[in-house]
C-alpha cells in the first residue's frame, strides 16, 4: 500500500492535472515516468500505470453507462465517428470539467469525419469548456465546417468577424460567408448582404446590388429588408426614385411593427409623399411609433397638439409628448419646450 501511494505522489508530481484527466494511453504516463529518473524492474510500474489509467476511464465511463448509453460507447471506441460525436455530445450535457474533458476528446475524434463536430468544438474553445479559451482554435474548427457546408459554421464565422469577437474585424471575410450563406437561400443573410452592399462593408459600394438583395429578403417578409428597400425608393438609391413603391414597403414593415417604418409611415400622410395627405392616418402612425419610444414621432405628436392639427389645441398635451421627446435628446423637440417657457 506504501508502495503504491509513492506512485501515486510521484504521478502526481511528474504529470500534469491536463495529462492525467486526458490521457487514456498508459504509455504516455509510462514514459513520462521513465523521464524522471523513476525506475524499477518495469513489471510493477507498467501494471500500476495500467490500473490507474483503467481506473480513470472507469471512473469517466460510469455515467455514460448510467445513462444507457454503453453501446455508443462501444462504438466510439471501434472508431464509428457518429458514436464518437452522439458520445461527445453526451459528455458535453453532463455537469463538470471532468465531463467537459471527455467531451473534448470524443468530439476531437469525431471531428475527422463528422463536420458538425468542429462547429461544437470551436464553441468549446470560444467558451473555454473543458480547455483553456482559444479563439485561434476556434476559428480554425469553425472555419473547417463552414468550407464543408454547415450553416450554423458560417453563421458563426461571419458574427465573429464583422462584430470582431475574438479575431480582427474584417469586413471583406465577413462578406464572403454571408454572401455565401445568402446564396443559399437565407433570408437575414439576403438582408444583411443588401445591407452590406448599401454601406460599402466588405465590397465596393453597390446600391443597385442592395436593391437586388433587400427586394429579395423584402418579398419573404423579413421586415429590416422591407424597411431598406423602402428607404431605397424613399430616396432613390439603386432605383429611380418612387415614394408610392417606397410607401408599400414600408408599410409592410411598418405593419409588422417596425418602429422606424411606422414613423416614416406617418410622415408620409402627413407630407402626402406616395399617399394622399391625411393627418388622421399620420396621427395613428405616430402614435404606434411613439408608444414604442420613438422621438421623432413624439415631437410630431406634441406638434399636432401644439398647432391643433387634426386636433384641438392642447398645450398640456403637446408638452407631455415634446418632453419625451426631448428627454431622449431631440432638438426641435428642446427648443419647441423653449418657445412654450417649459
Amino acid at each position: 500500500m506504501e508502495m503504491m501511494t509513492n506512485y501515486d505522489d510521484h504521478l502526481h508530481k511528474i504529470v500534469s492535472k491536463e495529462l492525467m484527466t486526458k490521457s487514456m494511453d498508459p504509455l504516455v504516463w509510462y514514459k513520462a515516468m521513465e523521464e524522471t529518473g523513476f525506475s524499477d524492474d518495469g513489471t510493477t510500474k507498467k501494471t500500476y500505470v495500467r490500473l490507474r489509467v483503467d481506473a480513470l476511464r472507469e471512473e469517466e465511463e460510469r455515467p455514460i453507462i448510467e445513462a444507457g448509453k454503453e453501446s455508443w460507447l462501444r462504438e466510439a471506441k471501434q472508431g464509428i465517428r457518429l458514436s464518437q460525436f452522439l458520445l461527445g455530445m453526451e459528455y458535453r450535457d453532463l455537469p463538470g470539467n471532468a465531463n467537459a474533458e471527455g467531451a473534448l476528446r470524443w468530439l476531437t475524434r469525431a471531428a475527422e469525419e463528422v463536420p458538425m463536430a468542429q462547429v461544437i468544438l470551436g464553441n468549446m474553445y470560444a467558451n473555454g469548456e473543458g480547455v483553456t479559451q482559444d479563439y485561434v482554435q476556434a476559428i480554425t474548427c469553425w472555419r473547417l465546417a463552414a468550407q464543408e457546408g454547415i450553416f450554423m459554421a458560417q453563421q458563426t464565422l461571419a458574427r465573429h468577424y464583422q462584430e470582431g469577437i475574438g479575431v480582427l474585424r474584417d469586413d471583406c471575410e465577413a462578406f464572403k460567408w454571408i454572401r455565401l450563406m445568402a446564396e443559399r437561400g437565407d433570408t437575414p443573410s439576403q438582408s444583411i448582404l443588401g445591407n452590406l452592399y448599401a454601406n460599402g462593408a466588405g465590397v465596393e459600394q453597390d446600391f443597385v446590388e442592395a436593391v437586388i438583395w433587400f427586394r429579395v429578403a423584402a418579398e419573404k417578409g423579413n421586415v429590416i429588408a422591407q424597411h431598406n428597400l423602402g428607404l431605397c425608393y424613399a430616396k432613390g438609391q439603386g432605383i429611380e426614385q418612387d415614394f408610392t413603391e417606397a410607401h408599400v414597403w414600408h408599410r409592410l414593415a411598418a405593419l409588422q411593427g417596425d418602429v422606424r417604418s411606422q414613423t416614416i409611415v406617418g410622415s408620409y400622410y402627413m407630407n402626402g409623399n406616395g399617399v394622399p395627405q391625411n393627418d388622421e392616418e399620420a396621427l395613428k402612425w405616430f402614435r404606434l411609433a411613439a408608444e414604442q419610444g420613438d422621438d421623432y414621432a413624439q415631437f410630431f405628436i406634441g406638434n399636432f397638439y401644439h398647432y391643433g392639427r387634426h386636433v384641438p389645441i392642447d398645450y398640456a398635451e403637446a408638452v407631455k409628448w415634446y418632453r419625451r421627446a426631448a428627454e431622449q435628446g431631440y432638438k426641435p423637440a428642446q427648443q419647441a419646450l423653449n418657445d412654450l417657457n417649459m
